[in-house]
């Protein structure tokens, strides 16, 4: 996920100085969580105030899941660290690595 890579340079650095399609990944997130609030209607059918209501949901359900990103992210900073200093050095890893990492303990 894009925007967690964000938030992780966020948690590690302070401050994240560039996004990779920023924009592209959140006109995705927001078309999904909208499909979701809307449960399979249609936007243009529904009255104004019920549009309005339902873009609040979908941008609550996204804030609410970035938020539980962040969560996870700075609980576990030390393995967040961890990762982002072998790809430092390696420039890439796959699942496994990733997966081996985590199971080990600090």
């Amino acid at each position: 996920m894009k925007r967690s890579s964000s938030c992780a340079n966020s948690i590690l650095l302070g401050s994240c100085g560039y996004s990779c399609h920023a924009e592209h990944d959140k006109n995705n997130a927001f078309r999904l969580a909208l499909s979701i609030v809307l449960k399979g209607l249609e936007m243009k059918s529904l009255p104004k105030e019920l549009h309005t209501k339902k873009h609040e949901e979908a941008l609550a359900i996204l804030n609410e899941c970035q938020q539980s990103v962040k969560k996870l992210l700075t609980d576990h900073k030390d393995m967040l660290a961890e990762i982002a200093k072998l790809l430092r050095e390696r420039e890439t890893i796959d699942g496994y690595e990733i997966i081996k990492m985590v199971a080990k303990p600090l």
